[in-house]
């Protein structure tokens, strides 16, 4: 019945791009409530898709006749046995949302214009969701696990490339619908498992893991998908410190989370300390931080409705970050990878571009990270290197009475993590002349010869260029040609 009504959803354009269509709007996640008015008056009536996302996506109450038009050929009796939907004299509802995602349908709970009203409410997919899907690494491995799983939408990507994927959930409402979801979206690899973080897994393995916990460094213990009913950050901590001993030699660990600092402190102090002696090497991935005033205000903007209730909850909230003498609060990612040897750390702001697969610009990032940890300067500039293959580069320039003048050069990642760095003139002339065919020493050589007298000395220009190229190569904007494991790891 599940395959066949998954049928039904796809063939009245229940999609990505259904959606989108029909609303206008490109971002499909269950509407604002207070937005459904309008949307809905978008929607063209009588069609079968009308009555679906009136349904799944609104949560509102539709005609019988009209929700056994939809349906069929399946039986609306059928479906309400099953408690997915509701019958009664005020028409038919949905009990739960259906979010499409990719070529995926996510279950979650509706959120109405009261906000959340379950202790054990399960999530649609939110922007932490992304943030996590787009840094993760995505490779064929042989086990993965998954804490915190809410509506499994990490476990069901990470079943497209793992033979195996274990689900894990404090939330035994999360797990029913990561079930349901699984079903739906005909995924037979999968495993969930009620427990905290890793008690469920003790003594197991994985070649990767992935976390988006409840991390809200938070007073109160309302919501199991926000709430980690620890002390300050310290579930963030426990989740981080403990992950190297459920990684495989070579497996990857990606989790978001929240951490405290002091405002000034450098952001990934906290981290590092976390991850000493790990025996993985650490990317430090920081997206924001934020006082304990706006955090506050950010995490019960819900109760924005009762001024009286939200000003409590911002006094009761700072009070807590206050005695936890907390300064200021980040929002990140952590990426961990199983290494014997010396392991690296490295550090680097997320740009607000965060919502596109990265997973293979992260790999570029701990690919290049292991040739500067192995090559010197010396050996830096023997290298062959090119630009990315997804590189752009953006000037601007004025016209004035004697011609036309470049002000500045940007260049940029069109794909991955998006990032962006500005270009002096030198460097620019450097990266035009990294094709692969020459080397790093190479090409500094030839660029200072064809600068001419414009340029800095020659030993000047060399001596300023290993270290501007070392810094794109940390980017991920350059990349080796004479490795091939590294050249793959960039296409």
């Amino acid at each position: 019945m599940i395959a066949a009504l998954r049928v039904v959803l796809d063939d009245a354009g229940y999609t990505v791009d259904g959606l989108s269509s029909v609303l206008q709007a490109g971002d499909v996640a269950p509407s604002d409530a207070r937005e459904v008015p309008f949307f809905r008056r978008r929607l063209p009536r009588g069609e079968p898709l009308t009555t679906l996302i009136e349904l799944f996506h609104f949560g509102l109450a539709v005609d019988r006749a009209d929700a056994m038009r939809a349906f069929d050929p399946v039986p609306l009796d059928r479906l309400v046995q099953t408690r997915l939907l509701t019958d009664s004299s005020r028409g038919v509802r949905a009990r739960v949302a259906l979010q499409p995602f990719e070529k995926l349908l996510v279950v979650s709970d509706h959120l109405d214009e009261r906000g959340y009203e379950r202790r054990d409410h399960v999530l649609d997919v939110t922007m932490p969701s992304l943030v996590l899907a787009s840094v993760t690494v995505r490779r064929p491995v042989e086990s993965a696990l998954d804490l915190g799983t809410g509506c499994g939408v990490q476990a069901f990507l990470a079943a497209r490339h793992a033979d195996r994927i274990v689900a894990v959930d404090v939330n035994q409402r999360a797990l029913d619908y990561a079930a349901f979801g699984a079903r739906l979206n005909g995924i037979s690899n999968l495993e969930l498992l009620f427990g905290d973080l890793y008690e469920p897994v003790a003594g197991e393995l994985f070649d990767l893991i992935l976390a988006n916990p409840p991390y809200v460094v938070s007073p109160d213990t309302t919501f199991l998908f926000r709430d980690g009913s620890e002390p300050g950050d310290s579930l963030c901590e426990r989740l981080v410190k403990r992950a190297p001993s459920f990684l495989r030699e070579g497996g990857f660990a990606h989790l978001v989370i929240n951490w405290a600092h002091r405002a000034n402190e450098d952001w990934s102090a906290p981290l590092r300390r976390w991850v000493a002696r790990s025996g993985c090497d650490a990317l430090l991935l920081h997206h924001v931080s934020q006082d304990p005033l706006e955090y506050a205000a950010l995490w019960n903007s819900e109760l924005r409705r009762n001024p009286a209730a939200y000003a409590h909850a911002l006094d009761r909230w700072t009070e807590y970050h206050r005695q936890h003498e907390i300064e200021a609060i980040a929002f990140g990612a952590v990426v961990l990878r199983r290494r014997n040897g010396a392991n690296w750390v490295r550090s680097e702001e997320l740009s607000s571009d965060l919502l596109h697969p990265a997973g293979h610009h992260i790999l570029r990032l701990i690919e290049n990270e292991d040739l500067l940890a192995a090559r010197d300067e010396r050996a830096l500039l023997k290298s062959r290197l090119q630009l990315a293959p997804d590189h752009q580069f953006d000037q601007t320039g004025r016209f004035g009475p004697d011609g036309g003048e470049i002000e500045g050069t940007i260049l940029r990642l069109e794909n991955g993590l998006r990032t962006r760095v500005a270009l002096d003139a030198n460097t620019a002339m450097v990266l035009a002349r990294l094709d692969g065919s020459r080397t790093l020493g190479e090409a500094l050589l030839d660029a200072a010869a064809d600068a001419g007298e414009s340029a800095p000395s020659r030993d000047r220009f060399l001596e300023a260029g290993p270290a501007a190229v070392r810094r794109l190569l940390e980017l991920g904007f350059v990349v080796p040609v004479d490795d091939p494991k590294l050249r793959a790891a960039s296409e």
